[in-house]
């Protein structure tokens, strides 16, 4: 018999008994493993610190380094652009600043200063886009706490100079919820239902509006 078969028998052997006995195998797994740690502990410990060595870029940096950093900061690079330009890891050049010469990391700019600005609109799940108001915005009591109101109801509200009141809704002429032109906008009193527009029933207009009652008519 060779020997590999023999080692293919042995491995059956104890995965037949490892599912008959689970709770043995790992407890015999834990024993063997903890004197395997007490017996080459020292060996362990020295492997792992190498190990943080090497994964460690080149910590220190020269004085010529430092003023090359210093000044690229002051130009307004990033710690990651630094980094690249004098060949170091980011980190590195983030420490020697902010410990040293007490840089603090740049604010991270928000809102329309951001380069994942993409116009202060997020949609629903439904395809209804929303946006959030600042507090300085007239409408700001659309918002509720968050000051995020849904675009749809902003546009309305803006063409008619005043906040909506909490029973008007607004309807999609087309059915697109993405699609807040004015023209595509009606306002309404209560709910409405879905799949249902106002339109003329006699030349199937949508430009619907209040019109003032003539004298003899009223």
């Amino acid at each position: 018999m060779s020997k590999n078969s023999t080692r293919e028998q042995k491995a059956q052997w104890d995965a037949n008994w490892k599912a008959k006995n689970p709770e043995r195998a790992k407890q015999l797994s834990r024993e063997r493993t903890a004197r395997h740690l007490a017996a080459h502990r020292d060996e362990i410990l020295a492997a792992r610190k190498a190990a943080r060595v090497r994964g460690t870029i080149r910590p220190w940096l020269s004085d010529k380094e430092k003023q090359v950093i210093e000044q690229l900061y002051s130009d307004g690079f990033s710690f990651k652009e630094i980094g690249a330009n004098v060949q170091r890891n980011g980190q590195t050049v983030a420490r020697h600043l902010r410990s040293k010469f007490e840089i603090r990391a740049r604010p991270v700019p928000s809102g329309p200063k951001s380069s994942g600005w993409k116009g202060g609109k997020h949609k629903d799940q439904h395809g209804y886009w929303y946006v959030r108001l600042v507090p300085t915005d007239p409408l700001i009591s659309m918002g509720g706490k968050a000051g995020i109101v849904y675009e749809h109801r902003l546009v309305m509200a803006r063409s008619l100079g005043r906040p909506l009141l909490p029973t008007e809704s607004v309807h999609h002429v087309n059915g697109d919820h993405a699609d807040n032109r004015l023209e595509n906008l009606q306002l309404r009193q209560g709910k409405h239902g879905k799949h249902i527009v106002m339109t003329c029933l006699d030349c199937g207009s949508h430009r619907l509006g209040p019109v003032e009652i003539a004298e003899h008519e009223a």
